[in-house]
């Protein structure tokens, strides 16, 4: 029996392979993926969600597909009960529990979703903030070894490496721990 393609798939098929097309392509990182995503440039106005400083725990790991294990986000120190802020101007798209956590998710004016959590929640959805407002505190429950958030955003259905929209551009530095630390 001999299958046959329809024109439709065919064109389909033409569109994903034709030029400009994401399909097949790397993934983007950071403020690259945020400006194909959004067809403008990155904000930048984006600040981190801590007032603490940027104590990167948990970097961020583009996962190689859509469905593949990364990590989303990154995960910042915070103390358990200190403030977070927002990262963007925007309205308060979520505010509320997943499963057993408080999260917070705030809109800005692209579409660009900033999410933190666990955090407890002092805003609503619908209330517009601004950068640098309070609309939550830290909760425990994320990293097992200390207190922290997690920070992601997202544009469009991708994520993207917060820590490359700060601006001035943040620059991480892993530094190796010794087998035993009471060694010199």
């Amino acid at each position: 029996m001999v299958r046959r393609t329809t024109p439709s798939v065919v064109l389909a098929v033409l569109l994903l392979l034709a030029p400009g097309s994401s399909a097949g392509a790397a993934p983007s990182r950071g403020t690259a993926a945020l400006a194909a995503a959004s067809r403008t440039p990155p904000s930048p106005d984006v600040i981190a969600p801590v007032l603490n400083g940027i104590d990167v725990i948990r970097p961020f790991e583009r996962p190689r597909h859509d469905w593949s294990a990364g990590h989303r986000g990154v995960d910042l120190a915070a103390d358990v009960g200190a403030p977070v802020v927002s990262s963007v101007d925007g309205v308060v798209t979520f505010a509320g529990t997943v499963v057993d956590r408080g999260v917070v998710t705030v809109q800005d004016a692209r579409g660009m979703r900033s999410t933190i959590e666990p955090v407890s929640t002092v805003v609503h959805p619908g209330e517009t903030v601004r950068k640098g407002q309070t609309i939550a505190t830290a909760m425990a429950g994320h990293c097992a070894d200390r207190p922290c958030v997690h920070w992601g955003i997202r544009v469009g259905s991708g994520y993207v490496d917060p820590i490359g929209l700060l601006r001035p551009p943040v620059r991480i530095v892993l530094l190796r721990v010794p087998a035993n630390p009471r060694s010199p």
